[in-house]
């Protein structure tokens, strides 16, 4: 449930930001924010993520998730602060998003290689987290939205409050969770692995027995010894991006080609397309397209729980990829040349490409644990992470020409 929250938290002041378009479209109706927004976090995450890798991998998880929601909860309140003041600008989010992009950088990784020691459900749950954050941004949007639908300033404020306060209890739930007795065990196996203690194990039953039978030998002098080794090899450790890539190179491209084409379409295209007096009112539209992918890209992420997808085969994750791409023509096309009208075709097309990339990136997820060895578990998970980010990042620049083109 931890890294659930986790994975929900770090992901929240973005999706805040993307969810509160109708806000932004009320102080910049002259500017396309969410092409911006998607464009400014999408470059400077991938632009961090490589040398976060590199020198971030030096530090401790508690260290880089700690200090990245203390980031995330600063900026949540200062942007409820100029909404308070009415001082909002255009340049202001030009300068949040890219910092929330590298504070992402940092955090994602860290989360991502956290949830790999354990088994293969916790990666599922970082990804359902993922999903989640999108619903909950979404449903605070639309329920401050229907409270106080006259004072779009109160209803913005209530909605980033909300988010500052997910954000700090993300601190406190690391805290308490990573000093349970399991989180501790994983953690330990983890770290007699990565030693050179002892010679890999067959399996991680064995290298869990392992551990039990040292710490009980061991004692409190052992565990502060195992501290103090566990910051020395920190301080030494380095990506090994070779390896990881030779490892798992179709997982790598796959997603990388996976969120390229998610992020072309989400948020710009989606948010782009008009509609004729939906529920009354043109605003509406945009919330609920966005609300459809955030609901249904959560239902694909918690989709490999289901048995079905146990022994799904990589060429059969490969082949959706490819479909995906199918649905551009549909987009553009209810944009410009604006050929269909209807709300009906945006919105199946938007929840199918939702489903398909939440469903993709966790199969992914898994595949990339299953090719991995124990010891290079974590740079494989942060080199699948680091692809997924470039996939972003290109995506975004594929998104932002499109709407010029447009």
């Amino acid at each position: 449930m931890s890294i659930v929250w986790l994975g929900l938290g770090y992901l929240t002041p973005y999706q805040m930001i993307v969810s509160c378009i109708d806000y932004f479209m009320v102080l910049f109706p002259d500017t396309q924010v969410q092409y911006y927004i998607a464009w400014t976090y999408c470059l400077a995450n991938a632009m961090g993520y490589v040398p976060i890798l590199h020198i971030g991998a030096r530090f401790s998880f508690d260290s880089r998730i700690y200090s990245s929601f203390v980031v995330f909860s600063v900026i949540l309140l200062l942007i409820s602060a100029l909404v308070v003041f009415d001082s909002m600008k255009f340049w202001v989010l030009m300068v949040v998003s890219p910092i929330i992009g590298l504070t992402d950088a940092l955090i994602q990784p860290a989360i991502a290689s956290y949830a790999s020691i354990f088994p293969e459900n916790y990666i599922v749950a970082f990804n359902i987290g993922n999903g989640i954050s999108g619903i909950v941004a979404t449903i605070i949007r639309v329920i401050t939205k229907l409270l106080i639908p006259s004072n779009i300033k109160i209803s913005s404020l209530i909605y980033f409050v909300v988010g500052l306060l997910i954000s700090m209890s993300c601190l406190f739930v690391h805290y308490f969770s990573t000093r349970t007795p399991y989180a501790q065990k994983q953690l330990s196996s983890y770290h007699v692995m990565v030693f050179g203690n002892k010679d890999i194990k067959d399996s991680e039953k064995e290298l869990l027995e392992y551990v039990e039978e040292e710490v009980k030998g061991e004692g409190e002098a052992g565990e502060k010894e195992k501290e103090k080794e566990a910051i020395d090899w920190r301080k030494n450790k380095s990506f090994n991006f070779v390896g990881s890539f030779k490892t798992i190179p179709g997982p790598a491209i796959a997603i990388f080609l996976n969120y390229m084409i998610t992020l072309s379409i989400f948020p710009g295209l989606i948010s782009s397309i008009p509609t004729d007096n939906f529920l009354a009112n043109d605003s509406w539209f945009p919330i609920f397209l966005i609300a459809s992918n955030n609901i249904f890209e959560f239902i694909g992420k918690m989709s490999p729980l289901w048995s079905i997808f146990n022994n799904i085969e990589p060429y059969m994750i490969y082949l959706g990829i490819v479909l995906r791409i199918l649905s551009y023509p549909v987009y553009i096309l209810c944009i410009k040349p604006r050929l269909i009208t209807t709300p009906i075709v945006p919105i199946i097309t938007v929840t199918l490409m939702a489903y398909s990339n939440g469903l993709i990136s966790s199969l992914l997820y898994i595949l990339a644990m299953k090719q991995s060895p124990v010891e290079m578990k974590e740079d494989c998970v942060s080199l699948l992470s680091l692809f997924l980010v470039l996939g972003l990042a290109v995506g975004a620049l594929v998104g932002f020409g499109i709407s010029f083109a447009i």
